[in-house]
């Protein structure tokens, strides 16, 4: 049986690791100190994001699926958004982190691929949804064109 995935503390715990790393490279701290630190933690960051979209991509009918979807798109954004800012930042870890700008650059691809891919499907799936909601089903039609006796 496959483990419980709690998706929405997991995406919360995230996207707070992701404001500390976007608040970390603004800050005047020392890179020989905190530069492995922080490429662990975006490493951790990426790989645990890829990790719960298969989740999600393999369980189809989990119930609060398309919200937690909608959860996981806003922390990769916030994540894409960090990478992005990653070579803008003035400060000495930003210009520490530029050292490993490739494999930043692969993480950024890669997020991206997944962002767009929890898109479609979210988009896709309210699509169905509306679309299912609208359906009148054999029985429907059936008890509504019934004479029920009350004239």
């Amino acid at each position: 049986m496959a483990p419980r995935v709690n998706y929405e503390d997991d995406i919360f715990f995230l996207s707070t690791i992701v404001k500390s790393l976007s608040n970390g490279i603004e800050l005047e701290i020392d890179p020989e100190f905190f530069r492995d630190k922080i490429i662990e933690d975006i490493a951790f960051v990426n790989m645990t994001l890829n990790r719960l979209k298969d989740s999600l991509q393999e369980n189809a009918y989990l119930i609060r699926r398309a919200e937690y979807m909608r959860e996981l798109a806003r922390a990769v954004q916030g994540f894409c958004d960090f990478l992005d800012s990653v070579h803008t930042a003035e400060s000495p870890l930003g210009e520490a982190l530029r050292e490993s700008s490739e494999t930043l650059h692969r993480y950024r691809t890669g997020q991206s691929e997944v962002l767009n891919y929890l898109n479609r499907t979210i988009r896709s799936e309210k699509t169905h949804v509306t679309e299912e909601e609208h359906i009148v089903s054999q029985d429907e039609y059936r008890f509504l064109l019934e004479d029920h006796g009350d004239d």
